[in-house]
């Protein structure tokens, strides 16, 4: 049984904090372009803002500017190569830190979802808080029955993050 991390915190990242509807492609692996997409890696890894100094430390990408009073979601792509046998895994975890809720996608496949109401758009926010003293930890979410959707090659971990509010601090 392999053990390993396949995409760490420190990871490359595209973001965007979309301004309109785009669809459902920036979830796929194959063929979306994200070239004007923000692009960053390394540690912390985090992405995010903070007017209330608690997550300071987790962030590496400061997303004030365009998501204060603007937007209350976020897009996420981090591309990573498996080139393993999918058959040495018997789980797979996904670690998450979160402030207020996200829908997480593996190869455009939904994989989980917190805090999130079943119909959302590029413009929704968490219908839920997710408390400052969780959040700056990570929950192990069991994602094992996805292990499937993993492939030989490049695969994408997409995250649609969501604040309570676009005012949210």
């Amino acid at each position: 049984q392999t053990m390993g991390v396949l995409v760490p915190e420190s990871a490359e990242k595209h973001v965007l904090v979309p301004g309109r509807e785009i669809g459902d492609s920036w979830t796929n692996p194959d063929g979306f372009i994200d070239r004007s997409w923000t692009k960053f890696s390394g540690s912390p890894g985090g992405i995010g803002y903070d007017k209330e100094f608690d997550y300071d430390g987790l962030i590496s990408l400061d997303v004030e500017a365009r998501m204060y009073a603007k937007s209350s979601s976020c897009y996420i792509r981090m591309p990573f190569v498996f080139n393993d046998d999918i058959s040495n895994f018997k789980s797979l975890t996904l670690n998450a830190r979160y402030d207020d809720g996200f829908v997480a996608y593996l190869n455009s496949v939904e994989v989980v979802r917190r805090n999130v109401g079943n119909r959302f758009s590029w413009n929704s926010a968490a219908v839920a808080g997710h408390p400052d003293s969780e959040a700056i930890w990570f929950e192990e979410i069991d994602i094992s029955s996805s292990l499937r959707l993993l492939r030989q090659g490049t695969n994408l971990l997409a995250i649609h993050g969501m604040n309570l509010s676009a005012a949210d601090s």
